[in-house]
């Protein structure tokens, strides 16, 4: 079995590779599209793989929740146990928050439509995972809210007497900040309103797996966040033979503990793009805006 997948990681580098020659030299796009063959060929060896995986010819994984215990295991397309147990539960002492600043995506009152047998009649993504994530906070004792803030508030909250104005992403790091002065929240959870806890794992586990939270009688805790993972690529260089690609950090989903260091540093992001010694001013609006 743990051939087949690395067969089926490899084939899937072949692609990407190929994708990147046709961008790279001029002749190879035009020669692709004359030869649908070679597509064809890749898609019977694709289609052959799978028909060896656990999932079956053609049907992915579709596991996207584990309400009963657990965590989506997109290799067994099962619910399985990823951490181990953790050593103390933090409760109310986690304070998770997800929302969407401004007036333009207001939660949805009838709650009907977050279940339909019809795409269309579903409710906005933001209400669902909204009510994901606050059963998930529900589940283990967590506190867990929306901030409203109107269109009014987010004006203020980016204001910082430079003109064009910051891009909303940076309300971000403010709402971490405030939810940082409640020193009973020892630990603040941020969410985009497009992410949603696909486990039912305590968040304890993790923060234990990855030094923000002692295990017992041990002085573990050495870490102040926790951020979601994330895939760059650089662009090309001259001498370059592939587009490289790097793991990143990204704040759509992101753990502070609330140490004076933490608050600090919160300080001190919100502040970078005010310094114009190294160029930062420009990510006030340009990508990777707060990240």
């Amino acid at each position: 079995l743990a051939r087949w997948y690395e067969t089926h990681l490899y084939l899937t580098l072949t692609e990407f590779h190929v994708v990147d020659l046709s961008h790279r030299v001029a002749c190879v796009e035009p020669m692709l599209l004359q030869t649908p063959q070679f597509w064809e060929i890749l898609g019977y060896i694709e289609d052959e793989v799978q028909a060896s995986l656990p999932h079956g010819i053609g049907h992915p994984c579709s596991l996207s929740l584990c309400p009963y215990g657990g965590s989506p295991d997109p290799v067994s397309c099962s619910c399985k146990q990823l951490y181990s147990e953790a050593t103390q539960r933090l409760s109310e002492r986690v304070c998770i928050i997800s929302t969407d600043p401004g007036e333009d995506r207001p939660l949805e009152t009838n709650l009907t439509r977050l279940v339909a047998e019809e795409r269309a009649d579903l409710t906005n993504f933001w209400s669902i995972t909204y009510h994901l994530n606050r059963l998930y906070a529900s589940l283990h004792g967590y506190r867990f809210h929306r901030p409203h803030v109107d269109d009014e508030q987010l004006r203020e909250m980016l204001s910082d007497g430079l003109y064009p104005p910051r891009r909303v992403q940076w309300a971000i790091v403010r709402l971490v900040q405030q939810e940082l002065e409640d020193r009973t929240c020892e630990y603040v959870v941020w969410m985009d309103s497009d992410a949603y806890v696909a486990s039912s794992e305590p968040l304890e586990t993790v923060l234990e797996e990855y030094g923000l939270l002692n295990k017992t009688g041990e002085s573990s805790a050495k870490r102040h966040f926790l951020f979601a993972s994330a895939l760059a690529r650089q662009p090309l260089r001259k001498d370059d033979l592939s587009r490289r690609s790097l793991v990143n950090i990204s704040d759509h989903f992101m753990v502070v503990r609330n140490t004076p260091a933490a608050r600090q540093l919160m300080a001190k992001w919100f502040q970078l793009p005010l310094d114009p010694t190294h160029g930062l001013e420009r990510f006030r609006q340009e990508l990777f805006l707060e990240q």
